[in-house]
């Protein structure tokens, strides 16, 4: 049984193949409307959610299964009772799991004491639906993933730490560029730049904006992510200088695309001029057919 935690070598996640199923599942639809039928998928999500949710909510409907979503106020989890107790009950009922907003352990026990595939819909640490979404959207712009640039401009944060992962085993390049003290977690960049030396693909982490030269494609997210409000005002100082923005984009010395995970914050991490230009609406119309895939794939 796979499981969708960190996109890591353990896992042994094919992103290819599932690049390859969310294409056809966009093109022909009609070849997948019964896939799931019968099955329920369960949506235990503990931070709000627009993209991800529904992307799994239709996801689920269009491919003939259904869902359920919960929080841990609505389980026994909100009264004492184990996650391991409450992993094991809903094996019993769910056919996977998407997790979002519960720590890496949470993910972890789920592995541990239930029988389902559990896919993580997003931790402090990880984002791997995200990370497969922008490969997506790359893939159906540029044709390609093998070659290409990606510059992630911004907060060392979870959807950094996953294309960190992805990109070396999609044959990219990656330089991420925070400043000094918001990089990644020292454990991720060891385990990025260990499977881009396998990979043979080229892995920077910097604090200079310069690193966007070359760069096929710009991610960048926000700032100030959900949880850490009481930082906005450090947070805004932190990151005058890496705002995306048209100099920015001049800077790489092409015309990249420009992706967002949202939600938006125009005038911080992003110019409204850039945001209007980029991709953030198809890479979140892409969060569907790469939510329907991996479903597909893991089950």
């Amino acid at each position: 049984m796979k499981h969708l935690i960190r996109l890591n070598e353990a896992e042994g996640i094919d992103i290819e193949r599932i690049l390859d199923l969310a294409t056809r599942m966009e093109t022909s639809p009609e070849l997948f409307q019964n896939e799931l039928a019968g099955r329920s998928v369960g949506l235990f999500f503990q931070k709000p959610s627009t993209r991800l949710r529904f992307a799994f909510e239709v996801g689920v409907a269009q491919l003939g299964g259904t869902t359920s979503l919960f929080r841990t106020s609505d389980l026994q989890l909100s009264r004492g009772e184990s996650l391991a107790d409450t992993a094991r009950v809903l094996s019993n009922y769910l056919d996977a799991i998407v997790i979002r907003g519960g720590t890496q352990q949470d993910l972890l026990d789920f592995v541990q004491f239930g029988k389902i595939p559990v896919i993580n819909g997003l931790t402090a640490k990880y984002y791997p639906v995200g990370a497969q979404g922008a490969a997506y959207t790359i893939k159906k712009k540029l044709g390609t993933l093998d070659g290409r640039k990606l510059a992630y401009v911004g907060d060392g944060n979870n959807i950094a730490h996953s294309l960190m992962l992805m990109c070396p085993k999609s044959g990219m390049d990656i330089s991420v560029i925070s400043p000094e003290w918001y990089q990644p977690s020292p454990d991720v960049v060891e385990e990025g730049e260990a499977l881009a030396k396998k990979a043979g693909t080229a892995f920077e982490i910097t604090d200079d904006i310069n690193a966007v030269s070359g760069a096929d494609v710009i991610f960048t997210d926000v700032w100030t992510s959900m949880g850490m409000e009481e930082e906005r005002d450090e947070r805004l100082q932190a990151f005058q200088g890496y705002q995306v923005n048209r100099k920015m984009l001049e800077m790489t010395g092409g015309k990249p695309m420009v992706l967002h995970c949202m939600p938006v914050r125009r005038g911080e991490e992003i110019s409204a001029e850039v945001a209007a230009e980029s991709e953030i609406y198809e890479n979140a119309a892409n969060l569907l057919h790469v939510a329907k895939a991996i479903l597909y794939y893991l089950l």
